[in-house]
């Protein structure tokens, strides 16, 4: 075996700690009647890598107004390149060409190009393409961040409860909580909507029913019908939100499992297939339900499981302690 030690230079500190980002100002404002922004000036670090070598430049930008916004109804992601080029990206454009450039925030527009406010929250040191983000939030976001335990409502019926909390997501909250747009704020809320998804038999599109309270006796078998579950049986649905607390999007469980524990083990090793829209939804969690259920709260009918939060809250775990046979 054997191994090469690399010499601790200038060039490998300036690598492990220097990033490209706006040093000072070059902030964005919406410009009088609404319809274009201006950038303020400030300084920016620009840092490249060329044949090994990594090298950072500080320069001056001199600011820009009256700037019109390409992306109609959504977020225009704002950046800027050694040559001070502005550029406008959408947070679903590919950045491969775009390395060089600094995003220094976000301009959210209505339909028809209408600026309707600034954020600059998006001017992190160590990321500054959105493509990475984008990247990101597609694997991973929304996730819980604190609270948002899913349970019963304590009604002894067939009524979810979700508690109040906080979601990690990509601008989601832009609209809403413009100076921490990463955060989707919930309120506790008893959900009274439930829209429950499975597949046609093709596949590939999606059936969808509207109902009050969570459904007990049916599962996706994929024949693009409800089948109706055996007497005694248990299946595994999963819960969804796209940020309306008292909605929740769920996917029938598409196995029926003869005993609870199986049904525990099916969580991971069923053959679920999500519909992949729900990319973009928080995932509340497992709801294991026996055929014929008629409280949610009644362990001997329904388990609940929760994943656990980013913040390691131990009250997202499981809940239930009837006895798994």
């Amino acid at each position: 075996m054997s191994h090469t030690t690399y010499p601790l230079t200038g060039d490998v500190i300036a690598r492990a700690v220097l990033t490209s980002e706006v040093i000072s100002g070059c902030t964005l404002t919406i410009d009088g009647g609404g319809l274009t922004f201006s950038i303020a000036s400030g300084r920016l670090r620009f840092v490249s890598t060329s044949n090994g070598r990594t090298t950072a430049k500080t320069l001056t930008y001199p600011g820009e107004s009256g700037i019109t916004p390409v992306f109609a109804d959504g977020n225009n992601y704002i950046a800027i390149n050694e040559s001070f080029v502005v550029t406008q990206l959408a947070v679903n454009q590919d950045y491969a060409d775009l390395e060089a450039n600094i995003v220094i925030g976000v301009v959210i527009t209505t339909p028809g190009l209408t600026p309707v406010f600034v954020t600059n929250e998006v001017n992190v040191s160590s990321i500054n393409i959105p493509g990475a983000l984008y990247d990101l939030s597609n694997t991973l976001n929304p996730i819980k961040k604190t609270g948002l335990v899913l349970t019963d409502s304590g009604n002894n019926d067939l009524e979810f409860l979700t508690t109040a909390g906080e979601a990690l997501t990509l601008m989601r909250g832009a609209l809403t909580t413009p100076n921490t747009p990463n955060v989707l704020i919930f309120a506790e809320a008893t959900v009274t909507n439930y829209l429950y998804l499975y597949f046609d038999a093709a596949g590939t599109g999606i059936n969808i029913d509207v109902e009050v309270e969570a459904q007990t006796d049916s599962y996706d078998d994929g024949s693009g019908t409800l089948a109706s579950l055996l007497p005694n049986r248990w299946t595994v649905q999963r819960l969804y939100s796209f940020g309306d607390p008292d909605t929740i999007v769920v996917h029938y469980g598409q196995e029926q499992y003869t005993t609870l524990s199986g049904a525990i083990l099916g969580m991971a090793t069923e053959s679920f297939i999500k519909f992949s829209p729900l990319d973009g939804a928080l995932f509340w969690g497992y709801a294991i339900l026996k055929n014929g259920a008629t409280d949610l709260s009644d362990t001997a009918e329904v388990l609940i499981v929760n994943p656990r939060s980013i913040a390691g809250e131990t009250n997202t775990t499981i809940q239930g302690t009837g006895v798994i046979p």
